[in-house]
């Protein structure tokens, strides 16, 4: 699957996520509802400034309020390199991060690995993680779209294809 169709059916886990968890949607501080306000290139410029945990976190909260979802935001976020899959990987396996929000930590991880920042693919301990989370996702269409990204994830870069880059 190339990266055109992997954003097509994270596109139908948002709609579902959308219908299925629309009680997450307008929740929020203050200071949150004014960094949505912002222009996208003081939107990116910001977030990019944040601690990776509260790039996350506002990644997350962009991600599903936001609709269509702000999927370059997994681009902005991807030269945190291997320093953000560690955040990731706490966030995916926190009690408050549902299997929505893991998807969508999920396909950070693939922004990660096909930017070229990290190489993923030979990480025994993340793809585990991975595999585990995927296979305790209820939503069959939440466990389906994040299997693809892990699959896509475990696939080693094709000769010719970027190199890891980045801290």
């Amino acid at each position: 699957m190339n990266r055109l169709a992997a954003v097509g059916v994270l596109l139908l886990v948002v709609c579902a996520a959308l219908s299925a968890g629309a009680d997450r949607l307008g929740k929020g501080d203050t200071d949150y509802a004014t960094f949505l306000r912002l222009s996208y290139p003081e939107r990116k410029s910001q977030i990019a400034q944040l601690p990776l945990e509260e790039q996350v976190a506002a990644y997350l909260k962009m991600i599903v309020e936001r609709h269509p979802p702000d999927l370059e935001l997994a681009a902005i976020l991807a030269p945190g390199g291997r320093p953000l899959v560690n955040v990731v990987r706490k966030w995916i396996d926190s009690e408050r991060t549902d299997e929505v929000d893991r998807s969508f930590l999920i396909f950070l991880l693939l922004e990660v690995q096909t930017s070229g920042y990290d190489d993923l693919h030979a990480d025994e301990g993340l793809i585990s993680q991975l595999e585990r989370v995927v296979g305790e996702m209820k939503t069959q269409s939440v466990r389906a779209s994040s299997s693809r990204f892990l699959d896509l994830i475990k696939s080693p870069p094709s000769k010719g294809g970027q190199t890891p880059r980045g801290p």
